[in-house]
């Protein structure tokens, strides 16, 4: 999967985004999740590998 993640502008690459805030408190910043965009055709060896992975317990 490394290589659909850092190969730059292909057609089998992913596109990334993660929008920009504007907050009148804390000024501009990224926001807290991103938006990724796939090739459909790479969903089942996505959900392979995730499979493969050990939980993550993740803490506020």
């Amino acid at each position: 999967m490394r290589d659909y993640v850092t190969i730059r502008w292909t057609k089998s690459s992913w596109r990334i985004n993660v929008p920009l805030l504007d907050d009148d408190t804390h000024g501009t910043g990224l926001a807290e999740a991103a938006q990724i965009h796939l090739p459909r055709l790479q969903l089942p060896q996505l959900n392979d590998t995730l499979a493969q992975l050990p939980a993550l317990h993740l803490t506020p």
